[in-house]
């Protein structure tokens, strides 16, 4: 292998492996983002939960959380007794 190939090779591999990082960190953020929104319902701090999960779906809408982000967002509606956006969120599912 003449140093040309051997340098693309090397090139190649450092691209791949970069796509990769910020793929893990994108993910990383999402998994991050919901676990705070999803600690703020657990706490019982449902206000902040809202704007939490509200801020999550709108990031993340295609996001494996999602769903769950839905169901705690409605529960924390209700928790509040704000029945009408509860079922109109829950609806969603």
């Amino acid at each position: 292998m003449n140093m040309r190939s051997l340098f693309c090779l090397c090139f190649i591999l450092s691209l791949i492996f970069s796509f990769s990082s910020l793929a893990q960190m994108k993910h990383s953020s999402e998994q991050q983002a919901f676990v705070a929104a999803s600690g703020a319902y657990q706490d019982g701090f449902y206000t902040l939960a809202i704007d939490q999960l509200t801020d999550f779906l709108a990031q993340y809408p295609n996001s494996n959380f999602a769903a769950t982000a839905s169901f705690l967002l409605g529960d924390s509606y209700f928790r509040l007794k704000k029945y009408a956006r509860s079922i109109y969120q829950l609806e969603k599912l």
